[in-house]
């Protein structure tokens, strides 16, 4: 309880070793306009993750990126609010499923028997709930749909789409960071994602970076 940790392991060892799927990650950047690169330099961290969580444009980019993915998809989101928008967001016809902390038990047990059987549907869930405990070996996919730093709870969520599993070789974190750099001011939310590469380094996962620009603003 109070030694040094001892790490038996690592991620990578186990992909190498085939006891887990193996992992791409794709970091979307998203660039934004001067005019809102200069209004959120000057919020705060907590008006910062509003403005990100409440923005339509970007709340549509990822609705449209999880309807598209092939496979069964996991969003993961930290605030109650935006899982909730994003879920009445999905397109009609869209096998969706939604978790937070105020899901039964028995109903969460449930909506995972059903995704061992799904092929193509997306389920948002909070990060409390699903970075641990939750085992589903039917994912295909990972969203990061919040910003989010804590090596443990990033190492836990991609987790949770490595299980293996026969309709799948790999599993796919799409890890979406938000550029709001003005200036010399870099942003709460960009600074995040880059403490996400660096645990994506130490860990020595492949991974590639490309940027885009939202449809609306």
């Amino acid at each position: 309880l109070f030694g040094k940790t001892f790490k038996v392991t690592t991620t990578k060892q186990l992909m190498d070793d085939g006891f887990v799927a193996k992992l791409k990650i794709n970091a979307v950047i998203i660039n934004y306009p001067e005019e809102i690169r200069k209004l959120v330099s000057k919020m705060n961290y907590h008006e910062e993750i509003e403005y990100i969580v409440s923005h339509e444009g970007r709340n549509q980019f990822l609705v449209d990126l999880m309807s598209n993915l092939k496979g069964n998809t996991l969003g993961l989101f930290r605030y109650i609010e935006h899982g909730k928008l994003l879920f009445e967001m999905m397109p009609e016809g869209t096998s969706k499923y939604y978790i937070s902390g105020e899901t039964k038990s028995d109903v969460r047990e449930d909506i995972r028997k059903i995704i061992e059987k799904e092929k193509k549907s997306v389920i948002l869930a909070s990060m409390g709930t699903f970075s641990t405990g939750a085992s589903i070996n039917n994912l295909h996919n990972v969203v990061f749909l919040s910003p989010n730093k804590a090596r443990i709870k990033v190492l836990q969520s991609i987790g949770r789409g490595l299980r293996l599993h026969s309709s799948k070789d790999f599993a796919t974190l799409w890890d979406i960071g938000d550029d709001f750099t003005h200036k010399t001011t870099e942003n709460y939310s960009f600074s995040h994602m880059q403490e996400r590469l660096k645990v994506y380094d130490s860990e020595q996962f492949d991974y590639t970076i490309s940027e885009t620009k939202l449809q609306r603003y």
